[in-house]
């Protein structure tokens, strides 16, 4: 049986923005510098970018 989601607009930025803190932590950026990456990327959609910045600040 296949977990099916309806993505709505709230799963999709939760996905893009762990998507983006994985991509961070590939590149070795350190997490002190998380916040400043996901503020000024311009390439990312605000609620993605909220949630990033969420994740960042709550990240262990």
């Amino acid at each position: 049986m296949r977990d099916v989601k309806t993505w709505t607009p709230k799963l999709r930025a939760e996905r893009g923005a762990l998507g983006l803190i994985h991509v961070l932590r590939t590149h070795y950026k350190p997490q002190s510098e998380w916040l400043n990456a996901i503020s000024s990327d311009q390439t990312i959609s605000e609620p993605v970018r909220q949630r990033a910045l969420q994740f960042a600040r709550e990240w262990k």
